[in-house]
């Protein structure tokens, strides 16, 4: 391998900025003899089988499909002949050649380096860009300088190009500026030109690049320049921005981060604009996500290695929302794209490692998002982003790789299928929610509302179940359906895991049998104790998994509450824990979809005293913030001061009544808009019991209503999200 700069000087001097542009450089191995395309036929013809069909008639007869066989064709003849040979052989009703096939897939880009790009099929994507490849979108990288000067950027006019010290129309970097380097090396990773024949490929090469200029000439980054950086890039069209910088932090947010005020400004106006923000997670090994990465507007991304482990190098903690490919080693698995070694200024094919390289992979897969689907809003990309990620490390999300390794196939695939944002859904049929309030959600929005319903509640679910998941899912719920509490608490769990609930009574309703019939999950959990979900029921759901059922329970509602969060969430692995009355099913329920984009679990508590299974579950979990929903009837100043004896912060969101809870929930979890929505009754809990299982994955709100009418704050509400 030939170096073309010094990896230890490189780290050195990254490491000891004032501001850290998270990423080390080397050059790869020279990329050898390749095969750039595999041809592909589609209509060839088999030469040593043909196939014959016998005794056809009898099979139609019986309804059932004619069978065909291979048979060898004889050496002396063709297969065409072995055709006309075997359609005249007594017993043989029909003989056809035997054709080959292919799968319409796109060949591999020519890129030369393309096969030693490790990371872009690790996170699938090639197969992304079957969906789409950035078309339309804009992806500012605001860097110490994107330079224009090798050859495999070529394919994009830099749209607005803009230099934050000095108010020029350019990013290009000084000479010898080693940032400049490592910001062209983030936008390659990024957008670099693909299928050219020139050297890498990029992960969304069909997004354009709108570069930033951040660093002065003394190769420093300041709050001034950096908040300039990210308003002109707001103001200039910017779908989506890419942060590779940052600096260390010693605490949590806001403790770290909220005392930048001016940059503080710069990311809100950003996210008030729609605007998908990505930020890398830091260098420095630490157990706390670097500023801005750790902004909750910002998409905090960390780092792996080729083995799909955490990089030694990559900040984590509860600010974590996912990973992508950062590399461990320049020798070995580094990120590989077009950029100049410093100081010399020789352009070739480098290999760097670090977080820097993880968020653009991220950046671009969110672009990827917003070319298959450009009405999605920034929740609702960040959702797939999240909701899609291959989960790695402990079960759900944790402090070392978030909700996973993100997967831009798999994203891709989930924004061709999401709603529009801003449309909205029903759960349950005319009785739940009358046809006059999907007439009033109509006249708010413009637009018609899906209605997802069944006969019953059990049907309902199952409804629910099927317009969300293929078959195949690796988990699905099943909880009693005649009551609430075990149920209540799932929601957000379930969400967070793409997984299905479905209910049960004393049996299998018939509805329910079909659904897991369809869906032939991995894993049955059932929720719940053997007096609300038998042991026998248990035994006939073990029918339709293909592993023992699983059953998560506690002596009570309020310990299987805290049994259901501990199933999902690691110690120290949420930011927010929902705690709401387990006496009455309302600011529980309407408590799922914030949970779910929190992300955290819902624990139930007593009126007037907090159980010890949940005190101690909360104690284990250790959130920076409890949030109770529900007024002080529901969930008393005692039980919030036991939290503020024991050091937690305490916020509480309370409305007039669970409607104007249900619209200050979703006001306070989903700032940007539009977003899905989904509207359940609130006067019957069945219905919303699955519901949150179906709308948190896509990043949407759960509003509850009345059956006759919808309740003024939840108009309010809807016009919000709809953004009308």
């Amino acid at each position: 391998m030939h170096l073309k700069t010094t990896a230890d000087r490189r780290v050195a001097m990254f490491m000891a900025a004032a501001v850290l542009i998270l990423g080390v450089a080397a050059a790869p191995p020279s990329p050898g003899d390749r095969n750039a395309d595999v041809a592909g036929q589609d209509d060839t013809v088999e030469p040593g089988t043909v196939l014959v069909q016998r005794s056809a008639a009898p099979l139609r007869d019986q309804g059932r499909a004619p069978e065909w066989e291979a048979v060898p064709v004889r050496p002396s003849e063709t297969p065409e002949e072995a055709v006309e040979r075997l359609s005249l052989t007594p017993g043989i009703d029909a003989a056809s050649l035997n054709y080959s096939y292919e799968l319409f897939t796109s060949p591999p880009p020519n890129d030369p380096y393309f096969p030693d790009q490790w990371h872009l099929s690790d996170v699938g994507i090639p197969d992304a860009w079957d969906m789409g490849t950035g078309d339309g979108v804009t992806l500012a990288i605001i860097d110490g300088g994107v330079s224009a000067g090798g050859e495999d950027l070529t394919c994009h006019t830099f749209r607005f190009p803009y230099d934050a010290t000095t108010g020029a129309a350019s990013a290009e970097p000084e000479p010898n500026n080693p940032r400049g380097s490592h910001g062209t090396h983030v936008a390659g990773t990024a957008v670099q030109c693909t299928d050219n024949g020139i050297r890498a490929a990029g992960t969304a090469p069909g997004a354009d690049l709108l570069p930033v200029k951040v660093s002065d000439a003394s190769y420093d980054i300041t709050s001034e320049h950096l908040a300039e950086g990210i308003l002109w890039a707001s103001d200039h069209g910017a779908d989506i921005i890419n942060l590779s910088l940052g600096r260390r932090c010693d605490s949590e947010w806001p403790q770290c981060g909220a005392e930048d005020q001016a940059l503080n400004d710069a990311i809100d106006y950003a996210a008030s604009k729609d605007i998908v923000i990505v930020g890398a997670s830091g260098n420095y090994s630490g157990v706390y996500v670097s500023y801005p990465a750790n902004h909750p507007a910002i998409i905090a991304v960390g780092a792996t290695t080729a083995d799909r482990v955490k990089a030694g190098y990559s900040n984590f903690g509860s600010a974590l929302d996912l990973v992508a490919p950062g590399g461990g080693s320049v020798a070995v698995d580094g990120i590989l794209q077009e950029s100049f070694d410093y100081p010399g200024g020789a352009w070739d094919v480098y290999a760097q490692v670090g977080t820097s390289f993880a968020a653009p992979i991220v950046a671009g897969t969110a672009a990827l998002i917003r070319s298959v689907n450009p009405a999605l809003s920034s929740s609702t990309v960040r959702s797939i982003l999240t909701s899609t990620a291959l989960d790695l490390g402990a079960a759900g999300w944790d402090r070392l790789f978030g909700a996973g390794l993100v997967q831009a196939d798999a994203a891709a695939a989930a924004a061709l299928v999401t709603p529009p944002p801003g449309d909205p859904t029903i759960a349950g049929g005319p009785a739940a929610v009358s046809t006059a309030v999907a007439a009033q959600i109509e006249a708010i929005t413009g637009a018609s509302s899906d209605r997802i319903a069944g006969a019953n509640r059990y049907a309902t679910a199952a409804a629910l179940s099927a317009a969300a998941h293929d078959p195949g899912v690796p988990l699905a719920y099943v909880t009693i359906g005649t009551n609430y509490p075990d149920a209540i608490s799932l929601g957000s769990v379930a969400a967070l895991q793409s997984a299905p609930v479905l209910l049960v009574n004393s049996g299998i309703p018939t509805e329910t049998r079909i659904e897991l019939s369809r869906l032939s999950p991995g894993k049955i959990v059932v929720v719940g104790g053997p007096a609300a979900v038998s042991v026998d029921v248990a035994t006939q759901l073990a029918e339709y998994s293909s592993e023992p059922v699983e059953r998560v329970f506690g002596h009570d509602r309020y310990a299987t509450s805290a049994q259901v969060s501990r199933s999902l969430f690691a110690p120290g692995a949420v930011n927010e824990v929902f705690l709401a009355s387990g006496q009455s099913s309302w600011d529980a329920l309407a408590s799922g979809g914030a949970a779910a984009a929190s992300p955290g679990p819902v624990l139930l508590t007593r009126s007037t005293d907090l159980p010890a299974t949940v005190r101690d579950e909360i104690i284990r979990l250790d959130p920076s913030r409890i949030v109770i929903v529900g007024g002080t009837d529901a969930v008393s100043i005692d039980v919030e001061q036991t939290l503020v004896d024991r050091g937690f912060i305490v916020e509480r969101v309370a409305g007039v009544d669970r409607y104007d809870t249900s619209a200050r929930l979703s006001r306070r979890a989903f700032p940007a808009t539009p977003i899905p929505m989904l509207i359940a009754t609130g006067e019957n809990y069945p219905d919303g019991l699955t519901a949150t299982s179906y709308i948190g994955p896509r990043g949407g709100s759960l509003l509850l209503t009345r059956t006759a009418g919808l309740p003024a704050v939840i108009a309010a509400e809807v016009a919000r999200l709809s953004s009308r």
